[in-house]
């Protein structure tokens, strides 16, 4: 197993207060938030091991991390 590999496997989310928290980025990883209805709201080339994004309301949103070794997908629901 691969640095990498460990690293896109720590990858994880959380919410409060109408932000989405994201924790465990590789530099360089990809991106990307969707909205329940599959709606790309926002994508991004990481450059810090967090990132936040504000949503628009409450609700489940799926954030999309993709490196040169993986993609990962993670279900968030803001309350």
């Amino acid at each position: 197993t691969s640095l990498d590999d460990i690293a896109i496997n720590q990858v994880y989310a959380t919410a409060k207060d109408n932000v989405i928290y994201v924790y465990g980025l590789l530099s360089n990883a990809q991106l990307w938030i969707y909205d329940a209805t599959g709606k790309l709201l926002y994508t991004d080339q990481t450059q810090y091991y967090q990132h936040t994004y504000q949503v628009p309301v409450s609700g489940t949103y799926f954030v999309r991390v993709q490196n040169t070794m993986q993609t990962q997908t993670i279900k968030v629901v803001v309350k």
